[in-house]
């Protein structure tokens, strides 16, 4: 359960690097940039490992 939580946390530090690595992605899409003059498929890494980093938090072992 400990090994879980460590991952996920360590994915989550990886993630807000690559993140910050393509703000200006984010950017340029927030200030109202058309969609498709983006390159949108480089934020798809970092829309996975967000949902497997909070996966791996939450995520509780059942006992039977």
């Amino acid at each position: 359960m400990k090994y879980k939580r460590l991952s996920g946390i360590i994915i989550l530090v990886i993630n807000c690097f690559i993140i910050y690595y393509r703000r200006d992605i984010i950017i340029e899409l927030l200030q109202g940039r058309d969609i498709n003059e983006l390159d949108i498929s480089e934020l798809i890494l970092p829309t996975i490992l967000l949902i497997i980093g909070f996966f791996l938090l939450t995520k509780t072992k059942k006992n039977d």
